[in-house]
């Protein structure tokens, strides 16, 4: 009798997740020696089940695995299992019940860990653990880009974009851009890809590695108003934090301990109300960009290249190793695949390099973009140019009070 394989998501989705789960069934549907091919429904927390909630992918119609690719989310579900010694002991049992020789996780910084974890528990029963990263964050160590993170990007300068042409032809105002991510910045100041045209927006962009005061950031927003027609985009990332280093906008702490991120953009809003006396209006990036189906082609591939390179490796005697991409070059655009220990990624969060931040730490500079334009080909579509006049006179600041 044949091995089996174990696929199981952990955390949030992306819209290029079961391209990677595409990448990994084909892969191990070519593997000698191996049967079943389990999906974990639900992730962690189908596998501590009474029942174990595994699902043979072997079943699904061709149709259906042809789609998976161009399926945003994930159809065998993910969860987000806090792990304990129980359910470690169960979820390893269920693995050596059901005669699994290959374990494929894919997920964030808490999945990793659970690769590292699965892995050595495991070892002594011959069974490999692979981990394919997965974040729309892109703030996962061990690779140059998580898949996901393209695809979401692109559709934050998108949406940027649009945000900037409207907010550019009414009377002044501010329109506030709250983006997640809440320990790096890297979706926000993707936001930056949709200045395709003098005067466009984002304006000033604000993410979790450099805090700001408030009085800083209010003098940075006045300063963008002065001489202009209309009003500027401002992107803010929902883990801000002020000068301090606490939350900019405190988190809500739920009952069980989560804590909740999130009314960021309401938050700046309101300051600019109140300090500046001018119109602040917030609006949200989450979801929307994180499961669009119009995923980036260039992501997508690279997210089934993930997907098979790890089931690969697992059948080739690799484990508790997470795979990834190390960048040649820029153009042309070059990367190619590593491995790194599971342990080494989890619990550590990439963020952007300060030296890609501008000296105010308001906005991103040439090195950012460097990074980001062979990733976005999937880049806000060129516009008829505003017939609105260009930014006049001299920079100063009219905080009422001061």
């Amino acid at each position: 009798m044949g091995k089996n394989v174990l696929i199981c998501h952990g955390g949030g989705p992306t819209a290029v997740l079961n391209a990677s789960l595409y990448g990994a069934l084909r892969e191990a549907m070519m593997t000698p020696g191996v049967d079943h091919i389990y999906g974990a429904i639900g992730g962690t927390g189908g596998l501590v089940m009474d029942e174990p909630k595994l699902y043979d992918l072997r079943r699904l119609e061709k149709k259906q695995i042809d789609l998976l690719p161009y399926t945003p989310s994930t159809v065998i579900g993910s969860g987000r299992l806090l792990m304990n010694e129980e359910y470690f002991q169960r979820i390893c049992n269920v693995i050596r019940e059901n005669n699994i020789g290959y374990v494929i996780m894919n997920g964030g910084n808490g999945t990793m860990r659970m690769v590292a974890e699965l892995s050595r528990r495991l070892e002594g029963d011959g069974v490999r653990v692979m981990g394919i990263p997965k974040t729309v964050d892109n703030d996962l160590f061990g690779t140059d880009h998580t898949p996901g993170f393209a695809s979401c990007a692109s559709l934050a300068a998108i949406l940027t974009q649009g945000i900037s042409m409207d907010t550019r032809s009414g009377p002044l105002h501010v329109m506030v851009v709250e983006v997640m991510g809440r320990d790096a910045g890297w979706l926000t100041a993707s936001t930056a890809m949709a200045r395709n045209m003098p005067g466009a927006g984002p304006h000033l962009i604000y993410t979790p590695e450099n805090p700001v005061s408030v009085e800083k950031m209010m003098s940075d927003i006045d300063n963008k108003l002065c001489g202009r027609p209309g009003g500027i985009v401002v992107a803010v990332g929902e883990g801000i934090k002020n000068e301090k280093g606490e939350p900019f906008c405190p988190p809500i702490e739920t009952p069980n301990g989560d804590v909740l991120y999130g009314g960021m953009a309401n938050h700046v809003a309101s300051l600019i109300v109140q300090n500046l006396h001018i119109q602040g209006r917030p609006e949200r990036i989450g979801m929307m960009a994180r499961a669009d189906y119009r995923a980036s082609a260039l992501d997508r591939a690279e997210a089934i290249d993930m997907g098979r390179l790890a089931m690969l490796c697992a059948a080739k005697g690799h484990t508790g190793m997470v795979v990834g991409w190390d960048r040649v070059s820029n153009n042309p655009y070059k990367v190619e695949p590593i491995l790194t220990p599971a342990a080494s990624v989890a619990g550590r969060n990439k963020t952007i390099p300060a030296d890609w931040f501008n000296d105010e730490k308001n906005d991103v500079n040439e090195k950012f973009f460097d990074y980001m334009r062979p990733l976005m080909d999937m880049l806000p579509p060129q516009m008829a140019r505003p017939l609105t006049p260009e930014v006049v006179g001299e920079p100063e600041f009219i905080i009422p009070g001061r």
